[in-house]
């Protein structure tokens, strides 16, 4: 059996192909199938993203958004805005087709590979991303910019090594769909671009090529014009000047349980990466790459944490190579048996990472966060009581004005809402009388769970109005 399994893998078929494939899509479909919740912290702020993009056409134009927003570089929402404008519901981008993206990110790398590396390595990088456990975890938690990215960032990488003038498309909406991978981006491409230059100072082909690239980074600038300052001013100061433990780490699990849950695909991506430099004597775009990201992770750089998933990423080809490497080396026995270990024990770390991941919120939480459209008029300032619902009533509201502890719009202090919470009848009335219009507070179950016995003094204050059948409070004392 296992001279059959080896022998197989050592002449790839189409069999082979489609099982990996079919892992491949099992794994991201099955979130879809299981859960009624889209997983992650970010769909609502996706759901606001998409819609108030919309309300603004032909794309880039920017529309009216809450000031945050501005942060977000522009590129994904042009082509969200063109499908929404055409009529495609805007859930769908928060359900199957997020679910799909994946899948197509991944089957574009290994048709990359194949026609760089050949149809084994190629078939091999669908089973590398179906093992992945930063991909994964970039999908549960809604990367949709990052994912996008790195979908650009091959095919601009792919199109360079043919020397064709088609990777200026791609490369530019690498740079303006997302702020990490696209720094990423520069600097993989000027690292390559210098190296080449080197030796091709003289090439009037490179002296035109590098004018071209000096036009596609102002395209990109010029793209990021309408929030310049939010997106990009405000980063480049802590960029700059941050190190060590006083930079954001970023919301992504630490380098030390990667090392632990992935750590047999980083051991095979470094490895095949020392194959492919053997091999090809020179530092191609994909190794900078994997240096770069490596260099933002192991140095602590800004939001180095998040860089762990562009390193694995970029590692995916070279673990592929690595994995085909040992085929070759490996023929006995033991080799086989350590090869179907390798990948026995990587698919149960993955798998138990797999079921961790699971939605953010309750379903009878979401439930009453999707219907709050139907129970608060447009004109009403909307708040929760916890932080943990506040970013999915911003993308389920998108016309009102929405905050929660420490997000959005209200300026308040820690201290300030601690006095809200649990202060007297007159700290709550002089705080809201702060407040214009109608306001309303929404009771979910999380913040019975958070307060518990303070969640029933703090509805009883008369304060407010516990409108029936309603999980909201009517702020009454301040009008």
């Amino acid at each position: 059996m296992n001279a059959t399994f080896l022998s197989v893998l050592k002449k790839p078929t189409a069999l082979w192909g489609l099982g990996f494939a079919t892992l491949l899509v099992a794994k991201f479909l099955w979130p879809l199938f299981t859960y009624d919740i889209p997983l992650g912290y970010d769909p609502g702020i996706y759901r606001y993203l998409f819609l108030r993009h919309a309300e603004g056409f032909p794309p880039f134009f920017i529309g009216e958004m809450d000031a945050w927003a501005h942060n977000h570089p522009l590129g994904l929402f042009f082509f969200s805005t063109i499908l929404l404008r055409a009529g495609l519901p805007v859930d769908w981008f928060l359900g199957f087709i997020w679910n799909l993206f994946p899948i197509v990110l991944i089957a574009t790398y290994a048709w990359i590979t194949s026609r760089k590396e050949g149809a084994t390595t190629g078939i091999l990088v669908l089973l590398v991303g179906a093992l992945s456990v930063p991909l994964y975890d970039g999908f549960s938690a809604m990367y949709w910019k990052t994912f996008a990215a790195l979908l650009f960032a091959i095919w601009t990488f792919y199109l360079l090594e043919k020397k064709s003038l088609l990777a200026i498309v791609p490369g530019i909406l690498t740079l303006v769909t997302h702020n990490q991978t696209g720094l990423l981006f520069a600097l993989t491409v000027g690292t390559w671009w210098a190296i080449q230059m080197i030796h091709k100072r003289n090439d009037p082909t490179w002296r035109k090529a590098s004018l071209i690239g000096g036009v596609v980074l102002i395209l990109a600038a010029l793209a990021y014009l309408p929030v310049w300052k939010q997106a990009v001013g405000d980063h480049l100061l802590p960029l700059l000047t941050m190190r060590g433990d006083d930079v954001p780490a970023g919301s992504f699990p630490p380098v030390n349980f990667y090392m632990k849950m992935n750590g047999l695909l980083l051991l095979a991506g470094v490895y095949g990466c020392i194959v492919s430099f053997k091999k090809q004597r020179r530092a191609t775009l994909w190794i900078l790459a994997v240096l770069w990201s490596a260099a933002f992770v192991f140095l602590r750089l800004f939001f180095y944490r998040r860089f762990f998933l562009q390193l694995d990423f970029f590692l995916m080809p070279f673990a592929a190579i690595a994995i085909a490497d040992c085929w070759k080396r490996l023929p006995s026995f033991v080799g086989e048996v350590v090869l179907i270990s390798f990948i026995a024990a990587q698919g149960y770390l993955s798998y138990q990472v797999l079921l961790l991941r699971q939605p953010d919120i309750d379903a009878e939480t979401f439930a009453i966060v999707s219907s709050l459209h139907t129970m608060i008029p447009e004109d009403a300032l909307v708040l929760t009581l916890e932080n943990k619902s506040t970013t999915w009533v911003r993308g389920w509201l998108p016309q009102n004005n929405v905050a929660g502890p420490g997000l959005f719009s209200l300026p308040w202090s820690r201290d300030r809402w601690e006095q809200l919470l649990f202060g007297t009848h007159e700290e709550k009335e002089a705080l809201l009388g702060l407040l214009p219009g109608k306001v309303y507070f929404v009771l979910t179950p999380l913040f019975y769970s958070y307060y518990g016995e303070f969640a029933d003094a703090f509805i009883a204050d008369s304060c407010f109005e516990k409108l029936q059948d309603k999980p909201l409070l009517l702020v009454t004392c301040a009008r």
